[in-house]
């Protein structure tokens, strides 16, 4: 490509990533996109209970697949990382919104060690004080790491 051009990348959001190593092969091979959008907590361990409410053997439970599903250059190449849906850092409950605050923590720590080029944030609450103040403390995790936020626009 020369100097100055510019060239479209899309991807395809892969909301469910039943098999990791599957969707991302089929992205880019049989869909032919530069890059999967995919959750980086599985869908099967669903949102843990950080408030140390519960056991040791609770929070044992991993917080997600291995990172060495795919090799380290798909990880930093063509996968963007979607953070959980399910995460409340402007909930009005006390108890949600501290849990939310440390599993947000969790998985921006989880992309920062696999090196995403990109994470996409849950769509901001219409009051979004707490929110921003955790994004804003996560960006030195996230010095090389793009941060993508889907805004929903009233029109």
């Amino acid at each position: 490509m020369a100097s100055g051009e510019r060239r479209i990348v899309y991807g395809r959001d892969c909301r469910h990533a039943a098999s990791l190593e599957t969707t991302v092969s089929e992205t880019l091979n049989k869909h032919k996109c530069d890059f999967a959008v995919v959750p980086l907590v599985h869908p099967q361990y669903g949102s843990r209970d950080l408030s140390g409410q519960h056991s040791l053997q609770h929070l044992a439970r991993p917080l997600t697949r291995s990172d060495k599903i795919l090799p380290g250059a798909d990880w930093s190449t063509v996968v963007v990382g979607r953070l959980s849906a399910l995460i409340q850092l402007d909930s009005p409950v006390q108890y949600v919104r501290n849990n939310s605050q440390a599993q947000f923590h969790q998985e921006v720590a989880w992309a920062a060690h696999l090196g995403v080029p990109a994470l996409l944030l849950p769509t901001p609450s219409v009051q979004p004080t707490n929110y921003a103040m955790n994004v804003l403390g996560a960006l030195p995790l996230l010095q090389y790491v793009g941060v993508l936020l889907l805004l929903l626009l009233d029109c």
